[in-house]
C-alpha cells in the first residue's frame, strides 16, 4: 500500500517513539497529560494500538492511540452513561485516546489515513465499535470525524478542564461491525438481527 499523502510513512509506535510522541502531544493538545499516558500509547501493545505518521526525515508528525478493548481497560460502571450503553451493546469496543497531527502537516490527509488504518486493524481484531471524545470547540476534528462516518452520541458538560475552566466534550462513535447479542454469540452465529 503506497503512503498517502506522498512522502509520509506509517508504522506502529514503539517505546523509542515515546519522547517524540510526548512532544507532539504537548504541541497539539490544549491540556497536559502525564508521561505515563504517552508511555502506554507508545509501548503497551497488549492494551493499545498505536500508529505514527513520519515525514521523509523520519520525524513523527502524526499519531493515533486506541485502547483495543474498553471493557478490559476501564471500570465500565464509572464511565458516562452513554459510554456504558455503547460498551454494553457491542461485544468489543475500542476507544481513541488521541489523534494528533503537527500543525504544519495538517489538512493533507494524515489524520484521515491514521483513522482509516487504525480502524482497519481494529476491525480485523474483532472490534465492532470505536468511540472518542472531542472538545466541543475543535471544529476541524469534529468535521473530520463526521466525514469519516462518526456520529455524535452525546455532549458531556464539564468533561475537560482547560486553563482552569470546564469545557464540554462531545462523544462520537462509529460502528465497525454489527453487534452480536449474547444468545447469537453463544450459538456461534454472527448474523444477529439486533442493530
Amino acid at each position: 500500500m503506497s503512503a498517502y499523502p506522498p512522502d509520509i510513512a506509517y508504522r506502529e509506535l514503539t517505546i523509542d517513539d515515546f519522547c517524540s510522541l510526548r512532544e507532539l502531544g504537548q504541541q497539539c493538545l490544549p491540556l497536559p497529560y502525564p508521561d505515563s499516558y504517552w508511555m502506554r500509547i507508545a509501548s503497551d501493545t497488549s492494551t493499545h494500538y498505536s500508529l505514527g505518521a513520519y515525514d521523509q526525515q523520519r520525524k513523527l508528525v502524526g499519531a493515533i492511540g486506541v485502547i483495543r478493548c474498553v471493557g478490559n481497560y476501564f471500570t465500565v460502571k464509572l464511565l458516562n452513561a452513554e459510554e456504558q450503553k455503547l460498551i454494553n451493546t457491542y461485544k468489543k469496543v475500542c476507544y481513541i485516546t488521541t489523534l494528533i497531527v503537527a500543525p504544519e502537516y495538517r489538512k493533507i490527509g494524515i489524520a484521515t489515513q491514521l483513522l482509516q488504518r487504525a480502524s482497519t486493524v481494529l476491525l480485523q481484531e474483532g472490534s465492532q465499535l470505536i468511540y472518542l471524545h472531542v472538545l466541543h470547540t475543535n471544529v476541524p476534528a469534529i468535521r473530520l470525524y463526521e466525514k469519516m462516518g462518526y456520529e455524535k452520541v452525546a455532549e458531556i458538560l464539564d468533561y475537560y478542564t482547560i486553563d482552569g475552566g470546564p469545557q464540554a466534550g462531545l462523544l462520537y462513535c462509529r460502528r465497525l461491525a454489527k453487534p452480536v447479542c449474547y444468545e447469537c454469540l453463544m450459538a456461534g452465529g454472527s448474523n444477529c438481527t439486533i442493530s
